[in-house]
């Protein structure tokens, strides 16, 4: 699966839903698609991986519905579970869900 195969990546928290990436509006850079080994053909096969970089620093508090008051509500709270979901032009929905582990502050 390539940048150029897929039709958007959506965010997702308990406050909102952003889409993250989508091949009708450029976005910037929130979302970069890179090949960590395998072909560069349209199709994800088994032994191919690839790395999904987001950078949540770039999303808009007016590009997440609902529109959050608060930009810090776009990150994931320890312990709250996010999803992120890739979504191909054809075929399935890859879904993957993480919860986000407690964080100390260093200092």
């Amino acid at each position: 699966m390539t940048a150029a195969t897929l039709r958007c990546v959506t965010y997702t928290n308990m406050r909102g839903h952003a889409i993250v990436y989508s091949n009708t509006f450029t976005n910037g850079t929130i979302t970069t698609i890179r090949t960590i080994n395998g072909n560069s053909d349209a199709l994800l096969e088994p032994g191919e991986k690839m790395q999904v970089y987001m950078d949540f620093r770039q999303i808009q508090s007016a590009d997440v519905k609902p529109v959050l008051t608060n930009h810090q509500d776009i990150y994931g709270k320890p312990y709250e579970i996010i999803r992120i979901e890739l979504r191909p032009n054809v075929g399935a929905i890859l879904s993957m869900e993480k919860e986000i582990p407690a964080v100390m502050t260093l200092k």
